[in-house]
């Protein structure tokens, strides 16, 4: 990664979602659990409303992604869950596939304003 890459950073307010299983419906359907699908539309719409609806970082290749998962309580899903579900919901939007992408988690418990920030470069 260059440092000197474009990058956008956003923040999802609310408490960060992990990825859930997917689930089936008694005929075998298989379906993404609505919180997960909230959850990632939610960092979908920031992504583009930050970066102004474009769907490259700038014209440039997205390399790497930060997620920061501050939560209210000990008790929260798992950090790489949650960075899980933000590459998934950029995947195709932002690069083509997440396999290429490399990415970092941190996360801070006991916050008072939860959400989930992610800077894309």
């Amino acid at each position: 990664m260059r440092p000197d890459a474009p990058s956008v950073t956003f923040t999802v307010e609310g408490d960060p979602v992990g990825w859930q299983r997917v689930g089936r419906t008694s005929r075998g359907i298989a379906y993404v659990p609505a919180k997960t699908r909230r959850f990632q539309l939610a960092v979908y719409h920031a992504f583009l409303q930050q970066n102004h609806g474009r769907f490259s970082v700038i014209g440039h290749p997205v390399t790497h992604m930060t997620v920061t998962c501050r939560f209210r309580h000990r008790r929260h899903p798992d950090p790489d869950n949650v960075l899980k579900n933000c590459l998934d919901a950029l995947t195709a939007i932002a690069y083509p596939n997440d396999n290429r992408i490399a990415s970092s988690v941190d996360f801070q418990e006991g916050c008072r304003h939860p959400c989930t920030m992610v800077t894309v470069r």
